[in-house]
This record gives C-alpha cells, sequence and structure tokens, in this order.
C-alpha cells in the first residue's frame, strides 16, 4: 500500500477504514476532511480545438458553424422551417467521433451548456446523454429539456445523478445530442461552454459511492456487537465471522479503485464498483437474520425495488402487527417481506376475522418477479396467494394484504383481524394481529378525477385476452378512459359525384366499444365511462377518393357530413357528448400545432362547436394571435407533467386556456433507482400545486405484451397484465401507487365538499391545509411517509366537520 501523508485526508481517511475494519473487526474512526474545493471544470466539448465542426453530427433541416474569437467560441445551430426540412426533430450531436476516449463526468456534480436562442419565441432544447455512442430510437438517452425565452441566455444543467438506465455509466459518457423544436421560423441557437461542474452542496456520484462504501464498512465493523451471538450454534458463529473480513475487503477493493479514479478516472468502472457496493450491503442482512429460524416478517417501503435477496438490515421493523386505516369505499393496502431463514419455506398465508364480511374484503397477494432487458430482475406484479408461495433459504417476497372497500361495504369503526402465516416445512405457525380501521365516510367517485391512462384494447395481451376482466380492474381503480385508434374508426367513406356519403362502416369500432360498456357496466360502481377517439392521419384517412384533398373545400364538405354520422353513432351507444372526445396528432411540435392542428381543429369546430377537443402538446406557441386561436380551437389541454413542472413559461401560458388542463407522464420504470413514490402518489400533489384537474400515465395496457415472454414489451410502463398462466388480469405493484394518488385527490376534494357545508371560515381554513400538505410533500419526495401522514391529518378533519354519527 501506498505510503500516504496527511497532506491528502480524504485519501487517509478511506485507507484508514478499509485497513481498520479488515484488520480487527473494529471501526477506526475516520478523520473529519478539511474543506475541498473539488475538481476543476471539465471541458466536455472543446470549441477551440480546429477539426471540431467535422465532429459534429446533425440530422435534416440543421446547419452549424462557429462564430465568435478563439477562446470565445459559440457553436452557431440553424434550424430551418419544418416545412422545409420535415424533420420532427432536429438535432445537433457529439459520439465517439468527438469523444475519442470517453468522457468521465462522475467527479462532477452537473452538465452545464449555455445555450442562447438567438430568435423571438420560446424554444424548447432538450440534451441527452449516453454511454453508448449512438442513438437507439431514443432508448438509451436520459435528459432533460429547457425552455429558453427568445433573445435570451441560458445555462442549462443536467445532473451527473441523473442516469437510470443500466447501460449509462457516469464515469462513460460518449454522446451527448442538442435536441431542437420543429416550427415554422428560421431559427438560430448559440451553444457554449459546454463542460462539467462541481458543486460542493450537491456532490457528486463518486462521493455519494464514497460515501455508501465508508457507511457501509462503518456497518461491517459494527457486527461483532450487533449479532445475537449467544443465540448461535459454535460452528454457525464462526462460519458467520469468516464472512466479515471477506464483506470488508469487498468494500475496501472499491475504495482502492475510487483512490485510483481521483487521478486516473473510473474508466467506465463507476456502474460496476457501485453494484459492488450494492450487493455487499444486501449480504449483510444475512448477519441479521443469524439467530432467526423458519421465516422471518419484517418492514420496509413498498416504494423501494424489491429484489430476491433483498434482506433486512439491523434497523428494519419487525412486523408484530399490522395497522390500516381507510374510508369506507376505497382500497388500502399493508406491506411487509417475508425472508427465509435457514431452509426452503413453504408459506401458507390466511385471514381470520369473527365476521366473514371482513375476511372475504381482504385480499392475499405476493409480488412476483420480472426482468427488463438488459436490467436486473425485481418484483413487480401482484399475483394471488391462492396455495403455498416457496421461498428459497436466504430469499425474501414481499406480501400485500389489500382491504377492499370497492366490492365490499365495510362497516366504519375499528375490526380485529388475524394474520395466520404458516411453514408446512417446519410447522411454525405465526399470528399476525391486525387493526383495521374504518372512517365514517365515503370518498367522492372516480367521476370527478378524468384518468386517461391510455387504455388500448386493440394491441395489447390484455385486448387479446382478457378484455372483460381488463375493464372490470380499471374501473375498480379510478381509471376510466378509453383510447381508441383511427383504424377502427368509421373510414375511409365513399363518396358519389355530389360529394354525398355513400358509405359509413362503423362495424369495427360498434365490436370495439360494445364489449367494453357492457364489461364497465357488469362490473360494480356508477363511475362514468370516456372515450378518446384519435383522428390521427384524418387528411388522408377519411375519404376514399385520393383526388380529393385536405384542406380542400371538397374534403371538408366530406367532413361535414362525417362528423353527424359519427355524433349520431354515439348517440345510438348511449354514449353522451361529454363522455367522448377527439385528439387530432400525438404530442405535436410548435410547427405542426401551427401548421395543422390549429387549422384542423378550427374547421370541426366550424361545422360542430359542440365536439370536444383535446390537444396533449407541451409546446408555447409564441405568436400571440395563434396562441389565441389555439385556446379557442381545443376544449382541454393536456401537456405532460414532466414539462409543466420544469416550465415557468409553459404554466404562464397555460393561463390562457379556457377549459380544464389535464396531464399525463411517459416515463419508463423499469430498472432501479426510480422514485416510485415520486413518479405515481406525489403526482396528485403536483396537479393540486398547478390546478390541474385530470391526469393520466402511459399506460394501462397499450403495446403490453407478457412480462415472463421473449420480448417483455410494455414492461416498465405497463399498470396490468395476463396472468402468467390463466385467463385473469393481474398488475403491478405500480398500479397501487397510481390509485393511491388519484385516493389523496380524492381525499382533497372530500374535505373541500365537507369544509364548503360549514361556511367560509371552515373552506378557507381546509385551503389553508391542503397548501400546507401541498408544500410539505412535494419539498421532499424522498420522504415516502409524507403523503400517509397528510392523509390521516386530512381523515382527521373532515370527521371533525361532519360531527359525530
Amino acid at each position: 500500500m501506498e505510503h500516504l501523508t496527511m497532506a491528502d485526508p480524504r485519501k487517509l481517511r478511506v485507507t484508514l477504514l478499509a485497513v481498520g475494519v479488515i484488520c480487527g473487526g473494529g471501526l477506526i474512526m475516520s478523520a473529519v476532511p478539511g474543506e475541498c474545493a473539488g475538481p476543476d471544470p471539465l471541458v466536455i466539448v472543446d470549441l477551440d480545438a480546429p477539426d471540431v465542426l467535422d465532429l459534429i453530427g446533425s440530422n435534416e433541416g440543421v446547419s452549424v458553424s462557429l462564430t465568435g474569437e478563439e477562446g470565445e467560441r459559440a457553436l452557431e445551430v440553424r434550424v430551418e422551417p419544418f416545412s422545409v426540412h420535415g424533420n420532427k426533430w432536429p438535432y445537433v450531436f457529439f459520439n465517439d467521433r468527438y469523444f475519442r476516449e470517453p468522457s468521465d463526468l462522475s467527479r462532477h456534480s452537473r452538465m452545464t451548456a449555455t445555450v442562447r436562442n438567438a430568435t423571438e419565441g420560446l424554444a424548447t432544447v432538450s440534451i441527452r446523454l449516453s454511454s453508448k455512442p449512438y442513438n437507439d430510437g431514443g432508448r438509451n438517452l436520459e435528459g432533460e429539456g429547457f425552455v429558453i425565452p427568445g433573445g435570451t441566455t441560458m445555462e442549462c444543467s443536467l445532473s451527473t445523478s441523473l442516469f437510470r438506465l443500466p447501460m449509462n455509466d457516469p464515469s462513460s459518457i460518449q454522446m451527448l445530442m442538442f435536441i431542437f423544436p420543429a416550427n415554422e421560423r428560421n431559427v438560430v441557437y448559440r451553444i457554449e461552454e459546454i463542460e462539467a461542474v462541481y458543486d460542493p452542496v450537491e456532490g457528486s456520484p463518486t462521493e455519494r459511492l464514497l460515501a455508501d462504501a465508508e457507511d457501509l464498512l462503518r456497518q461491517i465493523g459494527a457486527l461483532e456487537q450487533r449479532v445475537n451471538w449467544d443465540a448461535l450454534a459454535a460452528d454457525q458463529a464462526a462460519a458467520l465471522r469468516q464472512r466479515i473480513p471477506e464483506l470488508a475487503a469487498s468494500v475496501a477493493r472499491v475504495l482502492d479503485v475510487a483512490e485510483t479514479a481521483e487521478t486516473e478516472g473510473w474508466r467506465g468502472t463507476y456502474n460496476k464498483n457501485r453494484d459492488v457496493v450494492v450487493a455487499t450491503s444486501r449480504r449483510l442482512g444475512e448477519f441479521v437474520l443469524a439467530d432467526k429460524t423458519s421465516f422471518h416478517l419484517w418492514g420496509r417501503s413498498p416504494y423501494t425495488y424489491c429484489y430476491r435477496d433483498a434482506l433486512p438490515d439491523f434497523d428494519s421493523p419487525t412486523v408484530d402487527e399490522i395497522e390500516v386505516s381507510m374510508a369506507r369505499n376505497e382500497f388500502r393496502d399493508a406491506t411487509f417481506m417475508v425472508t427465509a431463514c435457514g431452509e426452503t419455506v413453504d408459506l401458507e398465508v390466511r385471514v381470520d376475522a369473527e365476521r366473514t364480511d371482513l375476511t372475504e374484503a381482504v385480499q392475499l397477494r405476493w409480488s412476483e418477479f420480472v426482468t427488463p432487458p438488459g436490467g436486473e430482475e425485481y418484483a413487480d406484479v401482484l399475483v394471488p396467494m391462492d396455495g403455498p408461495l416457496s421461498i428459497p433459504d436466504g430469499e425474501s417476497r414481499e406480501l400485500w394484504v389489500t382491504f377492499d372497500g370497492r366490492q365490499h361495504r365495510l362497516a366504519a369503526g375499528r375490526h380485529a383481524l388475524r394474520l395466520e402465516l404458516h411453514d408446512r416445512g417446519s410447522g411454525l405457525i405465526r399470528s399476525v394481529p391486525v387493526e383495521l380501521t374504518v372512517w365514517d365516510f365515503e370518498l367522492p367517485s372516480y367521476d370527478l378525477l378524468p384518468n386517461n391512462a391510455y387504455v388500448e384494447y386493440h394491441n395489447s395481451e390484455i385486448g387479446a385476452k382478457v378484455p372483460a376482466q381488463g375493464v372490470r380492474h380499471m374501473k375498480m381503480y379510478g381509471v376510466n378512459t378509453v383510447y381508441v385508434y383511427p383504424h377502427e374508426l368509421p373510414w375511409p367513406v365513399e363518396v358519389d359525384e355530389a360529394l354525398n356519403i355513400t358509405t359509413f362502416d362503423a362495424t369495427t369500432l360498434v365490436d370495439r366499444i360494445k364489449p367494453i360498456q357492457q364489461a364497465w357496466d357488469a362490473a360494480p360502481g356508477e363511475e362514468r365511462l370516456r372515450w378518446i377517439f384519435a383522428l390521427t392521419g384524418a387528411p388522408e384517412r377519411l375519404v376514399k377518393d385520393e383526388g380529393i384533398a385536405y384542406p380542400s373545400e371538397q374534403w371538408r364538405s366530406v367532413l361535414a357530413q362525417w362528423l353527424p354520422r359519427f355524433r349520431e353513432l354515439m348517440t345510438s351507444l348511449g354514449i353522451a357528448d361529454d363522455d367522448w372526445m377527439f385528439v387530432l396528432a400525438d404530442e405535436s411540435s410548435e410547427s405542426v400545432l401551427v401548421t395543422y392542428e390549429i387549422p384542423f381543429a378550427e374547421m370541426i369546430k366550424q361545422i360542430d362547436s359542440r365536439i370536444t377537443l383535446s390537444c396533449n402538446a407541451s409546446q408555447v406557441i409564441s405568436d400571440a394571435a395563434m396562441a389565441e386561436r389555439f385556446f379557442r380551437a381545443f376544449d382541454v389541454l393536456q401537456p405532460s407533467l414532466e414539462s409543466i413542472k420544469e416550465s415557468p413559461a409553459l404554466r404562464d401560458w397555460l393561463r390562457g386556456s379556457r377549459g380544464p388542463v389535464w396531464t399525463y407522464r411517459c416515463q419508463s420504470m423499469a430498472g432501479v433507482d426510480r422514485n416510485l413514490y415520486d413518479y405515481y402518489r406525489v403526482y396528485a400533489w403536483d396537479m393540486i400545486e398547478y390546478g390541474i384537474t385530470g391526469m393520466g400515465v402511459w399506460t394501462y395496457c397499450a403495446q403490453g405484451e407478457s412480462p415472463w415472454g421473449e420480448t417483455k414489451r410494455g414492461i416498465g410502463y405497463n399498470l396490468v397484465f395476463k396472468h402468467r398462466d390463466r385467463d385473469e388480469v393481474v398488475h403491478s405493484r405500480r398500479y397501487e401507487f397510481y390509485r393511491e394518488g388519484a385516493d389523496d385527490y380524492r381525499y382533497v376534494q372530500a374535505l373541500l365538499v365537507a369544509a364548503r357545508e360549514q361556511g367560509e371560515a371552515a373552506e378557507a381554513k381546509a385551503h389553508e391545509l391542503i397548501r400546507g400538505a401541498t408544500a410539505d410533500i412535494r419539498a421532499d419526495v424522498g420522504d415516502v411517509n409524507r403523503c400517509e401522514k397528510w392523509r390521516e391529518r386530512i381523515a382527521s378533519e373532515i370527521l371533525r366537520l361532519r360531527g359525530p354519527g
């Protein structure tokens, strides 16, 4: 080992920790490091390099040049109007042609690029990074979008901790891409000072890995004191003690690599070493379980990813009792972990209560494992426990106890139940008391919350094999909108010489709608079912005669006949006017909005102003007159939640909407380190903050295939799946989180209703409570207990306002 001096206290601290644990099992306290300025800024793209222009890639409609003097160079990017190039995603990129050696960002806090929108109007510039030197259809790119007003310069920053995809390693970046909006004007952008910087407040991936490794060494060093050695047989204790230096050595090797990385970089091994720390930390559970027999019950946050080898740590609570509180008409879950200790466990679980109506309202499920392409296996799909659950020695399973107030009538009050867990092999039985508190009020109907999860039955395994069960699931969990694709609409039509429609075959559409309606009506509840019909490609799809082209008067006259027939069809199917709408395109750019969506929407409104039109673009239209036309034409706006959160300009612009603003999310949750709590549960509180009244997520089942099949398509997006072996629907743990978010929204509305009944003072107090909850929950989305804390407070206030009886 090299000789170290006090000149580098960080290196001394790391080495002492490693030596202390390996040599004695005791912990040598770490030295306190002095203030460290951190690494110097790292130039990612050197715009003064003589060949830099030759190494930049771009696509159609984009040209690049350099401006400014040496030392102050800027990359000037010119994007032509969309009508000239027809490219929806203009971009420039640097890949391994420029990055002859991968760029290591792991010692820095963020990558920054100074970008100027040199033209008028708002522009969303997206910056994406990847360890792969190519663009795999966007699937390997990670980053953010930045809304830059015209004539202004913005420092765009990407955290070096943003990477979630397994193929991306912060110590090996070989792709940097700038994506620009497609619009109808010549636009000029200037990019300069592309570098990685360090901020001691934010830290860096390397610092976090070091902190995790050092904390892990402390835990390993404390094992001798924390294990109940007296309860172990001598040979078991000896074997366990031998593992301590092995675990410490594996972490010490990571710290040695980190020391070398200070001067030489991680060289693409950051993720590999991080995984060593994660895997080693999981093994500490073996010491926690050393004195346990048969199986051990312990608690953890359900919002945490769950793995086969997930084991408790010394701070994990033992599950001795379960307490659940709920309104009369919702679902509520209690989750816990079961770990097999010493041998395979064949676990039977049942619920007992004095009243059968209580036991009938309980569902017992466990989280089955799936493996995303290129990722690590984790538990995601909840399947019923209808027989013994086999848990191999040293493995864990997550169990879900769900109380169903949606399909069963639960009386208000406190109810006592018992959860019986029986290991058929050892004969051990453990009884866990359950206290269920049912509050004496009901939540308002899901009708108050339009919930579009892109339920697409035409392109999914659910739709092909178990559509009726899928409909029942969506109704039970508050998803109330079905999305119908254009190929199922009654077109193309044929016309005679006078342009009168002579055919209008709605068979395909009727065959899609009626079975869904029947399954919806057969499921419990009186909620409304909504429909979204996609008119995507209408100019080419409407009429069979190719000589009748959009937007000619001939084409318009055909549309003027088609729309009334479509409305008549809806009426004949019992679908009310406010239960269906059209969308014209998907996530349009400003150019597509201006040149196509707005004129088409205006055409429809001129023919029938009663038709509801929705638009899910997340763009800001810079021209004031065109923006006014947009707000007049569209009734429901549904930009993405990420765009709303990230763009003050978009939030300001949306104030011009004459109708409701809904939103949606569209990110894969497959893999590790995703904040499931924030994405699904805090979602509702973001809506409350921004005054959003409708939610959505892509997707309920669209394009979904079996998560246990070869392609696993949709595994990180879909909320429901077909059961592995049966013609039944099972759903992801994430569906429960999404439903909890929707129910939080219902709790807030229930509070407001109760407060209004008591007068203005009570309503003002309720709004103050809601503002406090919203601010507190959103202030720390890493604290997964905050939503529950505020739900309890809101429920207490509802009960107080309602009074006894």
